[in-house]
């Protein structure tokens, strides 16, 4: 199983990847049927390792 599509959970004021320190990037989707499918999504991601995050309020 690969583990670099695992979504993270994180908090709201996380800048930067915990795990290799570069900039994270909001995620968008453009499909607004998407958001209501009852699916995990990711909230953001970063760009040099791959890892996806959810923001979680209580982190």
């Amino acid at each position: 199983m690969d583990n670099s599509s695992k979504i993270e959970p994180i908090s709201a004021y996380h800048k930067d990847c915990p795990h290799c320190g570069s900039p994270l990037f909001a995620v968008s989707y453009s499909n607004d049927d998407d958001k209501n499918s009852g699916a995990e999504r990711p909230d953001k991601e970063c760009h040099c390792c791959g890892k996806k995050f959810i923001i979680l309020f209580g982190c």
